[in-house]
């Protein structure tokens, strides 16, 4: 009578086949050499090849830094771990998990050994962990930020009310365009703080305070850097009555959409801002429009989620904060943009006021605007 063992070694051969084939997992098996002697279809398609084009090909021309690592093992039958970032040939580039482990020598091979890399494309998992790490980050800032804003705020509004007060003293000359200049620079300073903040207000608040003047010294205080930069700017801002919103709040999304449009310009584009009431007084609208480089539609879809930037040094926040803001103070942002035509941001904020409105002559605010503390 035959032995029950050996009958089953047939039916076992073509199982394990079909499982290598149906694995979910890229599998490779590497021989001498380095050179590859096995290939199921998941690793082909993790690694942007075709299975003929890695069967008998060099691991080291494949994946470089997973055969360094398979050279320094050595004989060793212990499993190791490794994450390395591939680029396939057509340019998509992943980041791929692997273990690596020891199965055996290689009879074909005279005795040599053999390696199988079991790996996963892990790619959203690795950018699900950098995305924690940088929430994480933000968290840290978050807690020591607004004493640090504080701190800061306070003495440059109080250079500010003193360069204001000089100005009125001195007669016309250089001295005078001088305390201009500086008072310019610390106005930009106080936006730049502004926009660092937790842009948590920009809502209605009890307090009346003029809205119009808020949104055009903002404008106005980025204008400098956007005429060195040649781009050409258009104010369109009509005096309004005074609103209870908060001016604070206001200018950190005008800032964070103006730095978005600055940088997205050319010499040559231009960046508007134009606000009016809308809905019979009951709602602030404002719109920072801009001739710049656009948004293809995937980025366009993208440029609200917390992290998503296309610039190597963005941190992908701006928008996403300026979208919670927003949506805190019960208004709408509405983004339209087009490759190589710009983009148009228009903010929508209710207008709840808290008692009587101080009313202010009509006309379009273009002159210097009074400061705001």
């Amino acid at each position: 009578m035959a032995d029950p063992a050996h009958q089953a070694e047939p039916a076992d051969e073509p199982l394990a086949a079909q499982v290598v084939e149906d694995l979910a997992a890229g599998l490779l098996v590497v021989g001498p050499g380095l050179r590859i002697e096995l290939a199921n279809p998941r690793a082909a398609r993790i690694l942007g090849r075709s299975r003929a084009s890695l069967l008998g090909a060099d691991l080291r021309s494949v994946l470089p830094a997973v055969a360094a690592q398979l050279e320094r093992a050595g004989s060793s039958s212990e499993p190791e771990r490794t994450a390395v970032r591939h680029r396939d040939p057509g340019g998509r580039e992943v980041t791929i998990g692997f273990s690596i482990s020891r199965v055996g020598p290689d009879p074909g091979a005279g005795g040599g050994q053999l390696h199988a890399l079991l790996f996963q494309d892990i790619t959203q998992v690795t950018r699900l962990e950098e995305e924690r790490d940088r929430l994480l980050q933000l968290a840290a800032v978050g807690e020591v930020l607004p004493s640090l804003l504080h701190e800061l705020k306070n003495p440059l509004a109080a250079a500010i009310a003193t360069l204001e007060l000089l100005l009125e003293e001195v007669s016309e000359g250089p001295v005078q365009q001088d305390l201009h200049s500086v008072l310019g620079l610390v106005r930009q300073m106080r936006l730049a703080l502004d926009g660092l903040g937790p842009l948590s207000a920009a809502g209605p608040v009890r307090q009346n305070a003029a809205v119009d003047h808020a949104l055009a010294e903002a404008f106005r205080i980025l204008e400098p850097q956007m005429r060195g930069r040649g781009i050409r700017a258009r104010l369109e801002v009509p005096a309004m009555p005074l609103l209870p919103l908060d001016t604070g709040g206001l200018r950190s999304v005008l800032f964070n959409l103006m730095n978005n449009s600055i940088r997205a310009c050319k010499a040559g584009d231009e960046i508007a801002l134009a606000a009016r009431l809308a809905d019979g007084g009951a709602t602030l609208e404002f719109t920072v429009a801009d001739g710049g480089s656009g948004m293809t539609p995937e980025v366009l879809r993208r440029c609200r989620e917390l992290f998503f930037t296309t610039r190597s040094n963005g941190s992908g926040v701006g928008l996403a904060l300026c979208q919670a803001v927003v949506d805190r103070a019960g208004g709408e942002m509405r983004i339209e943009s087009e490759p190589g035509k710009g983009t148009r941001v228009t903010v929508r904020l209710p207008v709840r006021a808290q008692g009587d409105e101080a009313a202010r002559p009509g006309g379009v605010v273009r002159g210097e605007p009074a400061a705001t503390g």
